[in-house]
């Protein structure tokens, strides 16, 4: 087994009684074979701190490691880009890792996210299929007190499972809070589910053909016009990376597998379409309760369901990663999501359609019905 010590020292200024009320866990990876994938370490912390380090040890079976820094060789890779501590200059030492304040109020950011993200490297000689056990180890929290005096809160060992994946493969998981990795990949595993029916998403890579990806039957749709209260898509046959969609498919879908993936490190990043002051943002992670990325704090998010409806967030509501939402200034109108340009989907008029509301078979708002077919409260009416 290896071992690797690492040890972060932050100096924060909470106030209050230490607690031991502290956890970790780690999620299960797949590492594919001769290649990396992202460890990520997440924190809980009902205690009061203040938190000024943490230490533990990473036990990998043989043939697992750790991939080193390119500019500092003999330490594992380490990220910034994690919620766990902000404001910090990160340098390494001969015993680890070791983080200083920027400034006074240097702080844990709330009580849960990500510890610390570390790539795992897998040798070639490593069975695809194969299943192995990492080991988090001697984990402890050092706290200290009103006078100054540090002690150290130990936690349990945390284990996670090491799946080896086929060489130049990618798995995306839904689920997955860990940063998208740049790279040309033979397989792509998309471990995102499809509900039968309407669904939005968002890639780190393109897709030539809709259908061809997602099943015959499929179709998406991209935000291109809000005006008074309506939220208007154009059908598209393909998808572009980092970019938000809407997206029909006929059959429940809870995997898909692509061949032949490129991920540029330009796309690792979601992005957002914004039309009149509405956007409609992308997502490759997660979003908890109240995480919702906003142009201001007091605009409003919706989402889309299953149904075809538009829907407005409420407190507790959250999303899993390759999906899209919508932020509106507070008050804004919504009114209906339709679709322009695509008879074959005006069956499907998605949204809170206005109560008697008018529209043609492009989708196209009506003062008032016109000879020929119209759709009304979401029906076609022949007139």
């Amino acid at each position: 087994m290896k071992r690797l010590t690492i040890l972060i020292f932050v100096l924060l200024t909470i106030v209050g009684k230490a607690s031991a009320q502290e956890d970790v866990t780690v999620s299960d990876i797949t590492v594919p074979q001769g290649g990396e994938a992202f460890l990520e370490i997440n924190y809980s912390l009902e205690g009061a701190g203040p938190y000024v380090g943490f230490m533990f040890l990473v036990d990998l079976p043989e043939g697992l490691s750790l991939a080193e820094d390119e500019e500092n060789p003999g330490y594992p890779w380490y990220d910034e880009d994690v919620t766990a501590i902000s404001r910090l200059s990160v340098t390494t030492t001969s015993t680890g890792f070791a983080g200083t304040p920027k400034t006074a109020a240097a702080t844990i950011n709330g009580n849960s996210g990500v510890l610390m993200r570390i790539k795992v490297v897998a040798s070639s000689s490593l069975a695809v299929g194969s299943t192995h056990t990492g080991t988090i180890k001697e984990f402890s929290f050092n706290v200290r007190d009103d006078n100054f005096n540090v002690t150290k809160i130990p936690l349990g060992d945390v284990t996670f499972g090491i799946t080896i994946g086929e060489a130049g493969s990618m798995t995306l998981d839904e689920n997955s809070t860990s940063p998208i990795m740049a790279g040309s990949f033979d397989k792509l595993i998309l471990k995102r589910t499809f509900a039968a029916g309407w669904n939005t998403l968002c890639l780190p890579f393109d897709v030539d053909d809709v259908e061809e990806a997602f099943g015959e039957g499929s179709r998406a749709y991209g935000f291109t016009k809000y005006d008074n209260g309506d939220l208007s898509f154009s059908p598209t046959e393909s998808l572009s990376a980092t970019k938000p969609y809407v997206i029909y498919v006929p059959v429940a879908i809870t995997e898909v597998e692509l061949e032949d993936i490129d991920i540029d490190e330009d796309n690792t990043k979601s992005s957002y379409t914004l039309k009149n002051k509405v956007y409609f943002r992308g997502t490759y992670a997660p979003v908890s309760a109240g995480g919702w990325t906003k142009k201001t704090d007091t605009d409003d998010i919706y989402g889309v369901t299953t149904e075809g409806r538009i829907a407005k967030a409420g407190s507790e509501a959250c999303i899993k990663g390759f999906r899209a939402y919508f932020d509106l200034p507070a008050g804004a109108a919504v009114k209906a999501l339709y679709i322009e340009g695509d008879t074959d989907a005006i069956d499907f008029i998605l949204g809170k359609t206005e109560e008697g509301a008018v529209y043609n078979l492009a989708g196209q708002r009506l003062n008032k019905t016109q000879k020929g077919v119209n759709i009304t409260n979401g029906k076609k009416i022949l007139k």
